[in-house]
Order: C-alpha cells, then structure tokens, then sequence
C-alpha cells in the first residue's frame, strides 16, 4: 500500500473567476489494501483521505521487466573473501523466488546487461506459466557477470518491450539491479538537460532500482528512479536476506496495484494556494473542495475515468497574511512539516557530501565504495549539522508539546551517521529520500530497529511477501544442513574404508619378524639374502598400489555422490 501525504499552504483571498486556482499532483500507481492518499492541510484541523473504492480491491495482473547488471563485480563475494557465494549467485536465488511468486497471469522479462544489452542472457515478455517460469529460471541459471556497467542500454530496451506490447493490458513496471558505477553516463539534473530525451523515456514506466554493496552509485540509482516515480533501495551487508527481502517488498506493491494516473485536484473558495509541498511527485499551480481523479489499473473492465470528493476544514482569518499566533497545526500535519524539512535537510547534505567528492578530484570511488576518509567526514558533517537542524528548527521543537513523537526520525538520522562511519557510504541516505518523497516502503540499509520511521509504509502485503522470502530462506538453510550432513556423513565413510585398508597393510608389516642384520664382516656382494626383507619389499609395494586404488575408488564414489546431492538438494555442499 502506497501513501502520499501532501502539504498545502492557504492565504486568505478571493478566487479570479477567469484564473483557475487549483493544484494538481500525480501519481503513480495505487494499492488497495491502504489509503490511497491523505492530503494534510497547514492550519487544519484535519486531514482528508481517500479510499479506493471496494470494486477495485482485487488485485491485476503485471507486465515486469527485470533489469540484471553483470558486470565482473557481480561475481564478488558477497561479503568476504571467506564467503562462496557471489553477488550474483544471491541475486539469481532471489529473482527464483520473485519468478515463483509471479502469478500464472503475470508476465516477466529478464534483460542482462553490462555496458550493453546481453541477447544471449535476455528474453522478450513471457508468460508466467510453468513452462514460461522454467525457461526464465534457465536464463536466470545462466548469467555469467563479465564487463563493465552502463544503464541507458538497458533502461531504452526495457521501455521500447513495454511500448511493443500487443497487449497493454497489464501495468507495466521496471526493476533495474546492479552493484556498479555507470562507465558512459552521469545521472543527476546537474549533467542532464531539461530537453534530453532521457527524461521522457524515464517518465513512461515506474523505474525501481536497487543497489547492491557498498561500491555501487546511490546519486545515479536515486535520481532514475525518483524521476520515474520509482523508489530506490540500498543493500549493502547481509545480501543473503536483503535482496530476497528487498525484491519482495517491491513485488508485492506491484501486485496490489488498483488505479493509476491518479490527480488531486484543490480548488479554493475564497482562499488562494501559495505551495503545496508534495515530495516526489510533480505539481502544477493553476484558488476549498478537493477531488482525487484516477483511472482504473490496465486490464480491468472498466477503464473510464472516475473520481470523489472530499471536504477539507482549514482554519482561515480575516486577513490576506498568516496570522502571528496560529492554531496548533493537526499533529499528522505538524509531523509532515517536519518530514519534509528533513528532506530538504539530507538533500543539502548530500550535495556538500558531492562537493567534497568533486574536490577529491573523484579518486576515492574504489572496489569498497567511497573512501573511508571521506565517509568520516560525510558522518562528522552529518551529525554536527543534525545537532544544530534540531536546535533551531521551531517545528522539531514544538512537536514535544502537541504531543508528537519524532523519535523515529532521530534514531534513522543517527544510524546514517553509523553507517558512514562504518564505511557503507550514503545508500542508506538517498533510500531513506526515497521512501520519503515517494511516501512508499524501500530497504534502506538501516538497522532493524532503526526502521521505525519509514517502516511506516509497509503494507500488509509486503509483511506477508516478506514472511514468506524468510520462510524460503529458512527452508534453503535447513536443506543445505540436510545435505552438509549427509555430505559430511557420506566423506568419513568413504575415508574410513581408505584407513582401514590402510592399517590393515600396516597390521601385516608390523607381524613379520624382525630382518636378522648380516655381520659387518660380511664380504661384498655376499648372495645370502633374508626372507624376511624380501617379502617385506613386496608387502610395501602391494600396499602403495593397493591404497592407490582405495584412493582412486574412493574419489570416484565421493564425485559420484556429490552429483546425486546437488541433483537431489539443489546445491552442492559448501567447499
């Protein structure tokens, strides 16, 4: 489920018949197991939300185009040198279980890329049926990370599937993955023209991207997916459960979508619209009724336009100006106020942290992220400018006596300030914006329980989805011990037979009796020779040969069972 809160600021005025005074802002698609949106009014006395409406609770169908990078650092340990798996053996796990959970009416591309669309790694949209689901999970087998890394490729071929499709029924959505650094192309408003055709491709379909370890590019992934209204996530620890948990999340919003092309629309009555603070989401100003306008997801029977109305009390006065002593805000709007504050507070962090990248002459981006000096700095910088944000910020200050707990917020900022000084870089920040501004559930890379602010977006859905990542997880884990100890098992036996053959040539060595020594007087090349050390030359003989073979047998039967164990497990046993 999906939430937008918004902010409107009113002065008192009169409307200009001639001039429309309303304000629109769109979103993306909605869920049905939410409010679809609130709009909280500066000065209100209450907020207004928006339901949508019961026939759509039953949940379409999705076109979803998954974008893999393979880049050579995909086959990186995950976490350490001591570590067999890859990133890219996780990320196949993970896309095997989003591939299961799709359902039978669903449809599914992969599209592997480096600094170029793979063909041989990528398909065209299938359908989800057993056989679709088989020939994904072979592609998906198959992925081998080598190159370099550039996104635009990928994201004009993901786009041009969707725009090809026959049948447009379903919503379409995109999910780019990858762990590196785009080696063509500078993302950010700064490097990119209002007039490139970049930012209209980006605008057909909902982008949602997810960056893997610490090396990755937080700046490029946040900026493809805000422009898209897309979300962004980070995961750079603990990728064996936070890939799988982070894709789960994602795939569950996409399943409970009901509308899309949602517009709320504000028209004042006497009073005029001087901002109206919508985080992510774009707004136009064209003067107090409001209505949220949406069509129904793609594929339902119905597709016209629909629409409702909701009544918004505000607290007005007698004059054009805001009065010097106001009503307390409503504490969800007085909570809002301060959220976006905070938004606007990490964004001038982030870009004092971009400067001091620029000024390090871009050296220090390596194969473990940013350098850890300047992750250091980053958190000294962060946690100084927190410390005075809370200080002088009259809404922080005042929300203790409306009763409002901001906790929340506190504890997320000061696990940012661990995370850079533990080196992970500024994911977590840019995932946390994402959250924020799209007013959606995203991983962020903070701790558990650090989580409280923006675990507020997660759906029922998302919680089931996730469970359920978590019980596979758990199932894999049990398996994998089933096989290590049978693995385990199966070798001891195997060397046991090797030892006993082993001291079973040294049991017969040992009961030959002693070789009498010939006297030192013994003349040369005197042809007396003891029995004994004669067939104690043959035993040792026999018994290198003898043990060779054991050996020889024993390997043949242990690659033997190993091919029955990945056949039987799914995986062979940890090396």
């Amino acid at each position: 489920m999906w939430l937008h809160t918004s902010l409107v600021y009113f002065t008192e005025g009169q409307d200009d018949p001639g001039e429309s005074q309303s304000k629109h802002f769109h979103e993306p698609p909605y869920t049905s197991d939410r409010l679809l949106t609130r709009i909280n009014i500066k000065w209100g006395s209450s907020g207004a939300g928006v339901e949508a409406p019961s026939s759509m609770k039953n949940h379409d169908p999705i076109d979803l185009v998954t974008l893999i990078n393979i880049n050579q650092s995909m086959s990186w340990p995950a976490a350490s040198q001591t570590e067999m798996s890859s990133r890219l053996d996780l990320l196949k796990n993970a896309m095997k279980f989003i591939i299961r959970q799709l359902g039978d009416d669903d449809r599914l591309a992969i599209v592997a890329f480096n600094d170029q669309v793979i063909k041989e790694y990528t398909t065209g949209i299938l359908e989800i049926s057993d056989i679709g689901r088989m020939a994904i999970e072979k592609k998906v087998d198959g992925l081998v990370a080598k190159g370099d890394t550039a996104f635009k490729p990928s994201l004009e071929h993901a786009v041009k599937l969707l725009d090809d499709r026959a049948d447009k029924k379903r919503a379409g959505f995109i999910v780019l993955i990858s762990d590196g650094l785009d080696s063509q192309f500078k993302w950010g408003d700064d490097s990119i023209a209002p007039t490139d055709p970049i930012r209209g491709l980006l605008r057909k379909y909902p982008v949602h991207t997810f960056g893997l370890g610490k090396a990755h590019d937080p700046k490029a992934l946040h900026y493809i997916s805000n422009i898209s209204y897309g979300i962004y996530s980070s995961i750079t620890d603990n990728l064996n459960s936070k890939i799988i948990e982070a894709l789960a999340i994602c795939l569950a919003g996409f399943k409970t979508v009901v509308a899309v092309d949602a517009c709320v629309d504000i028209r004042p009555g006497g009073l005029l619209i001087t901002r109206i603070d919508s985080g992510g989401y774009n707004t136009t100003l064209n003067g107090i009724a409001a209505s949220v306008t949406y069509k129904e997801a793609p594929g339902r029977q119905s597709t016209a336009t629909d629409s409702c109305s909701v009544s918004l009390p505000v607290h007005v006065t007698d004059t054009a100006t805001a009065p010097a002593n106001p009503c307390p805000p409503y504490p969800l709007v007085l909570q809002q106020m301060v959220r976006f504050k905070v938004l606007d507070f990490l964004i001038s962090v982030l870009k004092e942290f971009q400067v001091l990248k620029e000024e390090a002459a871009g050296a220090v981006h390596g194969k473990e992220g940013d350098d850890p000096v300047l992750q250091a700095i980053a958190a000294s910088l962060l946690e100084r400018k927190w410390k005075e944000f809370k200080q002088s910020d009259e809404s922080w200050k005042e929300a203790p006596r409306n009763f409002l707990d901001l906790g929340g917020i506190d504890k997320d900022i000061n696990a940012m300030v661990g995370i850079l000084k533990q080196g992970l870089g500024v994911g977590c920040i840019y995932s946390w914006l994402s959250s924020y501004q799209m007013q959606r559930a995203t991983t962020t890379g903070l701790p558990g329980a650090h989580m409280v602010a923006t675990g507020q977006f997660r759906t029922p859905a998302m919680d089931a989805m996730v469970q359920e990542a978590h019980r596979q997880l758990a199932k894999e884990a049990s398996a994998q011990d089933a096989g290590t100890s049978i693995v385990c098992k199966r070798a001891a036996e195997l060397l046991d037979g090797v030892n006993k053959r082993f001291d079973l040539w040294c049991k017969l060595d040992h009961d030959l009796p002693r070789t009498n020594q010939p006297p030192s007087h013994q003349e040369e090349g005197h042809e007396s020779r003891d029995i004994t050390a004669v067939l104690r030359g043959d035993i040792n003989r026999a018994r290198q040969h003898d043990i060779y073979l054991a050996a020889d047998d024993a390997i043949k039967q242990w690659r033997s069972f190993l091919a029955s164990v990945e056949k039987t497990h799914g995986h062979g046993p940890d090396k």
